[in-house]
């Protein structure tokens, strides 16, 4: 495909709790603070403070679990435990997100904006800035079925919210780890982390077979240039014709693997072992393809930490990662 008929590259914008430290001016509250918002569950739930001293977010939430079965003298199963503290979780951040200052220029600041949206924060703050509405999680709603995952697993693959605000290009936003509308797809404690990288690996195996179908690949061999534009305008065309019925591969992994990627406020740590995977089979996937046309992954330096194999590019400071996009 000659290089001037080629779709232009979409972008996904990855974002997390350093994005509300830098829109909300570097306060410490449950919106920028995973640890703070642990902290709060427990105070809510009047739990022991020796949990509290856990550094590890997601080892600190196993501990809330167990001294909250414990509170209740063993008397309730782990699911039913984690599914309460969750529902106290929505509240909280709820409130907080609620009176939180909404900057002015933020949304007019994506006015030049056109892609996606990967909102790691549980919040809806910068969906309603942009006037976006997620959908709501239900354990009948018609998404695809992959493999064995369960429906608040689909749920945080397949649910989105569009801005069609007429001054901007549509803006898709997803929440892969979940939502406060939606409290019990929210991932907070090991096991969720536990369970993610399958859940994306399933997801990712239906872009493949997708990859195939449009680009009529060979699937022992990464997508060729050629290919790679191909598979663009067969997104392009899969988002501007959204259908009820939901395809197998109409969900986050799709735009990942095929876009450029900027992370801001985002650290990626450890227990992000799903998005680090997946970066790698994005960096794999594209081997191939010439390295003036391979998507971009691009991040913050001093809030992230990909592997260099993974990066393109890295910025300084906020100001210069936000003016790129």
């Amino acid at each position: 495909m000659p290089a001037h008929t080629r779709p232009i590259r979409p972008k996904t914008l990855v974002i997390g709790t350093g994005f509300h430290r830098q829109v909300l001016g570097n306060c410490e509250n449950i919106l920028t603070s995973w640890h703070a918002l642990l902290e709060a569950v427990a105070k809510k739930k009047e739990l022991p403070h020796s949990c509290q001293n856990e550094k590890n977010p997601t080892h600190f939430w196993e501990l809330l679990v167990e001294e909250f079965i414990n509170k209740k003298n063993q008397q309730v199963a782990a699911a039913k435990a984690e599914k309460m503290l969750k529902k106290t979780a929505a509240e909280l951040l709820q409130d907080e997100a609620t009176s939180c200052p909404r900057p002015d220029n933020l949304a007019e600041s994506l006015n030049g904006f056109h892609g996606y949206i990967l909102n790691l924060n549980f919040d809806h703050v910068l969906d309603e800035m942009l006037g976006a509405e997620f959908e709501k999680f239900s354990a009948t709603t018609r998404f695809p079925k992959l493999g064995s995952l369960s429906a608040s697993m689909r749920h945080n693959l397949f649910a989105r919210s569009v801005d069609k605000a007429p001054s901007r290009k549509p803006v898709t936003i997803w929440h892969p780890h979940g939502s406060i509308k939606s409290p019990e797809t929210m991932r907070l404690g090991l096991r969720d982390y536990g369970l993610l990288p399958s859940a994306i690996n399933t997801a990712f195996q239906t872009f493949k077979e997708w990859e195939r179908e449009v680009c009529k690949g060979d699937d022992k061999k990464p997508m060729t240039d050629a290919q790679y534009g191909m598979a663009l305008e067969a997104l392009e065309a899969l988002d501007k014709n959204p259908s009820d019925t939901r395809p197998r591969h109409d969900h986050w992994v799709t735009r990942f693997m095929l876009s450029d990627i900027t992370i801001i406020g985002a650290g990626l740590q450890d227990s992000e072992i799903g998005l680090h995977w997946l970066l790698c089979q994005r960096q794999r996937n594209f081997n191939r393809i010439d390295a003036t046309h391979r998507p971009e992954t691009k991040y913050l330096t001093v809030d992230t930490r990909p592997c260099e194999f993974f990066t393109t590019r890295k910025f300084p400071d906020w100001k210069a990662a936000w003016k790129s996009i």
